[in-house]
């Protein structure tokens, strides 16, 4: 990607990922937010908060060059979303923690050292 990627006004909020173990869909998310970012859009990707208590920030690695791309991170807890949801008059469908099992392992043997530990938490949201 050359960063000709022209986001259009009307974005608020770029939301890319969760990328873990994706190879060129975590380079395109974290090149994405790049130029979102260039463009003053607020760009932002997510992992478990929880994953912070184990040393691991976003990071996504370029295949073709082996170059880490490491975004800022922010360490944040569950609380601060579902506060920043309801702040924003949204209303919480559903909010749920994910975490690799051993049948995910298998298939990304990176996961292997984070089995049973949350990686993932999704919100679903609505306009209240």
């Amino acid at each position: 990607m050359n960063g000709t990627l022209t986001v259009r006004k009307t974005v608020f909020v770029l939301v890319a990922g969760p990328a873990f173990g994706s190879g060129r869909y975590g380079l395109a998310c974290a090149l994405v937010c790049k130029i979102a970012q260039a463009q003053r859009v607020p760009a932002i990707t997510a992992m478990h908060p929880a994953m912070f208590l184990r040393g691991v920030s976003a990071r996504f690695k370029d295949e073709g060059t082996g170059e880490f791309l490491r975004p800022r991170s922010y360490v944040m807890q569950v609380s601060d979303y579902v506060m920043g949801a309801l702040d924003a008059n949204l209303r919480i469908v559903s909010l749920v923690e994910r975490s690799p099992d051993e049948a995910f392992a298998a298939r990304v043997p990176r996961a292997t050292k984070y089995i049973g530990w949350p990686m993932l938490f999704v919100m679903s949201l609505k306009r209240a």
